[in-house]
């Protein structure tokens, strides 16, 4: 079970963390993900909450579930 994590993490690197570099790197923003999650859940810089839809409050609730669960479980070594 330890190779299959560490083939996960490189195949993350190498799909994830390469082309946000590059895209980056090369100033083009318009190919990372979270350009890509802007664009898709229609997020318009320095809009009010008030104007949210329940995709955007959706996708704010699941990034930060995710966000806290993974904190929680990497760093302080919890929900195991």
């Amino acid at each position: 079970m330890n190779r299959y994590w560490l083939i996960w993490l490189c195949a993350l690197f190498v799909t994830f963390i390469v082309p946000e570099t590059v895209a980056l790197a090369t100033g083009n923003p318009g190919n990372t993900l979270s350009w890509w999650v802007w664009r898709h859940v229609h997020v318009v810089f320095h809009q009010p909450m008030r104007d949210w839809s329940a995709s955007h409050f959706l996708f704010a609730g699941i990034f930060t579930v995710f966000a806290v669960w993974l904190v929680g479980h990497l760093v302080w070594g919890i929900w195991r």
